[in-house]
């Protein structure tokens, strides 16, 4: 068993433990939030003695909230949770927050106010989602999702839809590849880093942002679908992320088919993609840029590219051996044309490509390789879908 996975077993079995103890506490003492605060309080502090917290039908909070550190929540899984005030979830690390369902998996946890502030920190969600509307600033540290109910495909555990910046960092979401894991769309800056995602079909989808990053994130094992999925944003940076055993593309750029908007710019650095179906793909005239990328052992392709998508590879290794003996004439390549650039491995849907120099830089950089470069420009041809 390996470091990580150790870690994600004791945070399972700790989070367990107190939600099973929270559970069994429930006859005996349960509290209705909503008829705990008090009209007159700008700000209302839910202690964990109060608790648990049990959500039985729709419940609306409508003054500012702070969650004390420790205390567990109980939702029913017909049940909406709405704030519509400034929420701090003020976990810790020693007394997480628990958030789980009353019988199966819970209803939504809804955060709905155009000037709010959300601030959710060390808790653990166990078959629960967020939903969060219009909302001026999110900020969500050190979550922890598990999910074993059977979400529908276009159900996420984290869902944010208009509003201004989300930051989110050190999330593990564990699933069992129904459902998404963070869909964002329409906010003005999305910042994700540091985070963990397992068996989680579309794990991060970001469509119509101004400015988004993934930094320093892992992607494990998926059943059928991708791991990053940007439709119809301006800018992207995906840097320093590994992304293993990715059932289709490990990153696919598009555009968002009501509003027609593409992918303008998204640069792709540093990141190691291993037993992917597709490293990187290109769709409707989206715009990428990888510099210091790994490719090892993608099942169909490392990068493909859709017509009228434009791909540049620099500095780039693809299963650490390239193929130099063939030779490629610019004015004279099929518009279908499968290269084979290493070790049987190739490139589809290229047209008019351009193989660079060899580029050598130092064993620092890129997972400690030896990096060799390849350039892929005016692409028009049509690779798989």
């Amino acid at each position: 068993m390996t470091i990580r996975s150790f870690r994600v077993f004791l945070n399972s079995l700790a989070g367990c433990t107190a939600l099973l103890f929270a559970c069994s506490s429930c006859n005996d003492h349960e509290t209705d939030p909503s008829q705990n605060a008090p009209i007159d309080s700008n700000y209302h502090v839910w202690k964990k003695k109060d608790g648990p917290f049990v959500i039985k039908n729709d419940t609306l909070i409508d003054n500012n909230i702070e969650i004390e550190a420790g205390s567990t929540l109980l939702i029913n899984d017909s049940a909406t949770l709405t704030f519509t005030g400034d929420v701090h979830f003020a976990g810790t690390k020693e007394q997480p927050i628990h958030v789980a369902p009353i019988a199966n998996h819970c209803g939504y946890i809804l955060f709905d106010q155009d000037s709010a502030n959300i601030t959710i920190t060390s808790t653990e969600f166990a078959n629960s989602k967020l939903k969060l509307n219009r909302i001026a600033f999110v900020e969500l540290h050190s979550l922890y999702f598990t999910n074993s109910a059977k979400l529908n495909s276009n159900e996420s555990l984290i869902c944010a839809y208009r509003g201004g910046n989300l930051r989110a960092k050190e999330i593990t979401m564990i699933s069992n590849n129904y459902g998404e894991g963070i869909v964002v769309t329409k906010m003005d800056t999305v910042l994700i880093s540091n985070s963990y995602f397992e068996n989680i079909n579309d794990a991060v989808e970001i469509e119509l942002c101004a400015y988004g990053e993934i930094r320093a994130c892992e992607f494990l094992r998926n059943a059928s679908d991708d791991a990053i999925d940007l439709n119809g944003c301006d800018s992207v940076l995906i840097i320093d992320n590994r992304f293993n055993g990715i059932a289709d593309n490990a990153i696919e750029t598009g555009w968002n088919l009501y509003y027609k908007q593409k992918t303008r710019e998204v640069s792709v650095t540093n990141n190691l993609f291993e037993d992917c179906m597709i490293g990187i793909q290109a769709k409707e005239g989206a715009h990428i840029t990888g510099i210091q990328n790994t490719f090892r052992k993608c099942q169909y392709t490392s990068c493909s590219i859709h017509e009228g998508s434009h791909q540049i590879h620099q500095k780039s290794i693809v299963d650490g051996v390239l193929n130099k003996t063939d030779s490629i004439d610019r004015d004279a390549v099929p518009t279908q044309w499968t290269y084979s650039i290493t070790n049987g491995k190739e490139l589809f849907g290229i047209k008019n490509c351009v193989l660079e120099d060899v580029y050598n830089i130092d064993s620092t950089t890129c997972f400690g390789q030896t990096n060799i470069g390849f350039n892929l420009v005016n692409s028009t041809s049509t690779a798989h879908e």
